[in-house]
């Protein structure tokens, strides 16, 4: 794991965050944003297949909305801000992407920092500090693991 995923992991244990001054400060808390469950999304009509993903992409949209914040993520926010302009102007031109292609891309394909760290490496490393359930830690790796591309088909033959 990377130098900021390893550092920040450090900051959430229990023991660290009580101690020194600014400590609480690097704390996540997901829970607070309410976020549908994958049965909440089936019930809503969202396909059994895609609301697992539709939830983890949502947990990672906020762990990365409140880490951005911090110190040790500006490498990640700096990368962020600057892949938004170019790939997802206001156009005219508008882009070609979709902002849900583009988070994801930003969240799980996005290289930053020293070790080239992605944010899903980050979460996935403080995912039982965050008390996130096994099915939504295997659905945010199949994510990790996966790469987002965009592709041409030149020859229909």
């Amino acid at each position: 794991m990377g130098r900021i995923a390893t550092r920040f992991a450090k900051d959430m244990t229990p023991t660290a965050r009580g101690r020194g001054r600014g400590r609480r400060r690097r704390r996540i808390d997901i829970d607070a944003h309410d976020l549908p469950s994958s049965a909440e999304l089936e019930a809503q009509g969202h396909s059994p297949v895609f609301a697992p993903f539709v939830a983890a992409q949502n947990v990672a949209s906020v762990f990365a909305e409140q880490a951005s914040r911090l110190p040790a993520f500006s490498p990640y926010y700096d990368a962020a801000l600057a892949a938004e302009d170019e790939y997802m102007p206001g156009g005219p031109p508008l882009s070609p992407l979709s902002t849900s292609y583009f988070t994801l891309w930003a969240l799980f394909d996005l290289r930053f920092g020293p070790d080239d760290e992605t944010m899903g490496d980050c979460i996935l490393h403080v995912a039982g500090e965050l008390g996130l359930d096994g099915r939504m830690v295997e659905v945010l790796a199949c994510l990790a693991a996966s790469r987002m591309g965009v592709f041409v088909v030149e020859d229909h033959a």
